[in-house]
């Protein structure tokens, strides 16, 4: 999946990081805040907090989310990570 970046360019988002942000948003949606990295990896079947990281320092580096440092719940997506959501 590509997605556009600010200067025009597309990059590829993998499957994996898709997934995240459907589980994101989804979470969002039923409870009204984000999940915290465990509860991001129980739902991906991955043991490591650190694999949830990578993720998401890549979805952020894609413009698909932003992130606030030291706040356990401190995940948004952006209008780049909605429209991934929504194909």
């Amino acid at each position: 999946m590509e997605i556009p970046t600010t200067s025009g360019r597309k990059r590829s988002i993998t499957e994996r990081q898709a997934e995240l942000l459907r589980i994101i948003s989804e979470w969002v949606e039923v409870r009204g805040y984000p999940p915290t990295l465990k509860e991001m990896a129980s739902r991906l079947g991955v043991k490591s907090d650190q694999a949830v990281r990578e993720l998401l320092m890549r979805l952020e580096g894609h413009g698909a989310i932003i992130r606030t440092p030291g706040i356990s719940r401190g995940i948004v997506l952006t209008d780049v990570g909605h429209r991934v959501v929504a194909s």
